[in-house]
Order: structure tokens, then C-alpha cells, then sequence
């Protein structure tokens, strides 16, 4: 089986190879979800070998590469409604175009001024316009073009350097980029990558929360994933410059930031206080340990129990729970290191 090769740029994403040996081992036609799917490499190797492929991510940006990487789509068509949408977009006059999520929003307005320079803000706004309402296949193609050209590691639309590793930093003023080329540019990479590895396979790519998903009990045969460290990347902090022309306010993608699981804030409800005594206890937290640290630290472990605990409801009797994890180490309070 050829690995396929990613669509839009993800930091840490999971090796294809390691998605793939775990799916080897499983029975034909077997149901397989990634609840935690970033990038969604298990969901379109799963599909690939033949199997049942269920995503799901709190991460809005994920869900919609994962949907384009998974969903048939005509790469002509595709091209096609890119020249349409460039010639309707600079059509446009700026004058005219409203996008309420930004201008009724001081604060998603501030950050776009921040980080986009003036002439490629205004054409991103020219072509978030015109994308504003179409909902289709095609559609979440175009948006993962446009996504391209903001989500890079050096030169892009943004003003910004290391937006694809969730670390962007501003390293200039100006800006000669030209976005509307480099959107056109984007989408005939896009289509030329899905005319050589189409995607193929039943998915089913949804928004959800590992934690609490709306799948039914015993349904699962093979839960397949890499959950997030306690140091984890933040990837909303990134996957943002990109999502505000989606029609994403900036309070929204912070909403979901506090929430997701790794987050540097107090839990809300710790559900089994026994559990996470004991786990204090193994990792020999000492009595003086500074109390954000701590709260954090039983943060991710109420998280981790949640979302083991609906692996758990999901799964069929005798199914399995693949975990890929590496190596994390944090020194946290007086040389204390948690791995």
C-alpha cells in the first residue's frame, strides 16, 4: 500500500507507517476512529486499506483538511471554480464587502490588522467574501488553498514566519506577497495531489470532543490515536490566522483553545479525585508543589480519564485502543521532571 502524501501543512503530525502497522493487524472492513485526528492521517490510511473511518477533532482547521484529504472531489472542477472565485473576488469592491465576524468584532479585527499587511488583507477578505457562502466538497477545497498559503513556515500571506509549526512570530511590516497568484497556485498543487493519490474508502469526518463524542456504545472495533502531551503544541494558536476568514472569531477559536485537552488552566470538575491522588502519588508530586502547576497537572489527567473513559464506551467487547506516543519530558518545580 502506497502512504499518502499530507495536503496542507501540520505540525507533528503522526507517520503514516505507524497508522498503517496498526491497522494491519486488523480484521476486514473493520470500524476504525481516530478521536483526536489531527491532520488525519488514520482516517485516510484506514480508508485507504478498506476499512470503516470515523474522525473527529475539536480543531476546526483539522476537520476541514481531514474532510478534503478523505472526500472524492473532480481536481478539474476544482481548478475551475478557483478562476472563478479570483475574477469574482477582484470584481469586488472593498467598499462593499462586509465580513461581520471580523468588522462587528474589535478584537478579531485588531488581530487580522496585526497580522496581515494591507494589500493581502484586502484581498483575503476580497476572497473570504466570495467563499462566505458555498458549503460544498469544493468549497472546503478552495478554504484549504487559501489555508496554504497563510499556514507556512516562511513567506506567506501573513506577516508572520512559523505559522505551520503553531509558533507564529511577526518578522516584518510589509508585505509583496501576492495572494490571489499564490492562492491559484495552492489549488493546482491541491488538485494535482489529489489526481495522483485520490482518496477513496467510506469516511465519516466530523467536529467533536474525545472527551464526549456523539458515537453509539460498542460500535468501535479499533480506536487509533495520539492523544495530546501536557506540553502539548498549541495549534489553534496558529490554525487562527487562517480561520478568522473562515468566519471564525477570534473569541471562538480561543473558547476552544481553553478547552481542549492539554490546556494550561484549572480543571472545572475533577471526576475521580482517588484516581488522580494516586497518580500524584506515582509521580511523587512533594507537598510544596506551586498550586498552577499542580492544577494544570490534574487538568491533563481529568482530561486523559475522560477521554479513556469514552475509548472505552465506544469500543466493542474485545476491541482494541491503539495509543502513538513519544517521549515528553517537563521540569516543572525543583528539578521534578514528569515523562
Amino acid at each position: 500500500m502506497n502512504l499518502p502524501k499530507p495536503i496542507h501543512p501540520f505540525p507533528a503530525r503522526m507517520a503514516p507507517e505507524l497508522a498503517l502497522r496498526a491497522i494491519e493487524e486488523l480484521e476486514p472492513l473493520s470500524t476504525i476512529l481516530d478521536p483526536m485526528m489531527g491532520s488525519g492521517t488514520v482516517v485516510r490510511v484506514a480508508a485507504e486499506a478498506g476499512h470503516r473511518a470515523i474522525g473527529q477533532d475539536i480543531d476546526p482547521l483539522a476537520v476541514l483538511m481531514t474532510r478534503v484529504w478523505t472526500v472524492p472531489i473532480n481536481p478539474q472542477q476544482l481548478r475551475i471554480a478557483a478562476r472563478e472565485l479570483v475574477n469574482e473576488a477582484c470584481e469586488l469592491s472593498p467598499e462593499r464587502i462586509k465580513l461581520p465576524w471580523i468588522d462587528d468584532d474589535a478584537e478579531t479585527a485588531a488581530f487580522s490588522v496585526y497580522w496581515f499587511a494591507e494589500e493581502q488583507r484586502q484581498h483575503l477578505r476580497q476572497l473570504s467574501s466570495c467563499l462566505r457562502w458555498r458549503d460544498d466538497v469544493i468549497g472546503d477545497a478552495l478554504r484549504v488553498a487559501l489555508s496554504r498559503i497563510i499556514i507556512t513556515k516562511n513567506r506567506g500571506a501573513s506577516l508572520a514566519h512559523d505559522v505551520s509549526h503553531s509558533r507564529p512570530h511577526k518578522v516584518a511590516q510589509t508585505n509583496t506577497y501576492r495572494v490571489f497568484e499564490g492562492f491559484l497556485e495552492s489549488v493546482n498543487r491541491l488538485a494535482c495531489r489529489l489526481e495522483e493519490e485520490p482518496p477513496r474508502g467510506w469516511v465519516d469526518v466530523a467536529h467533536g470532543d474525545a472527551r464526549a463524542t456523539s458515537i453509539d456504545a460498542q460500535t468501535v472495533d479499533a480506536v487509533i490515536t495520539s492523544p495530546p502531551y501536557l506540553n502539548a503544541i498549541d495549534y489553534i494558536r496558529g490554525h487562527r490566522l487562517a480561520l478568522i476568514w473562515f468566519g471564525y472569531r477570534l473569541r471562538d477559536l480561543c473558547a476552544i483553545r481553553q478547552c481542549s485537552i492539554g490546556a494550561e488552566r484549572a480543571p472545572e470538575h475533577i471526576s475521580d479525585p482517588e484516581l488522580l491522588d494516586e497518580i500524584f502519588r506515582i509521580l511523587k508530586i512533594p507537598p510544596d508543589f506551586p498550586q498552577r502547576e499542580r492544577r494544570i497537572l490534574a487538568r491533563y489527567v481529568t482530561d486523559l480519564d475522560a477521554m479513556l473513559r469514552e475509548v472505552h464506551r465506544v469500543l466493542k467487547c474485545g476491541g482494541i485502543a491503539v495509543f502513538v506516543i513519544g517521549n515528553s519530558y517537563i521540569r516543572l518545580h525543583q528539578g521534578l521532571v514528569i515523562y
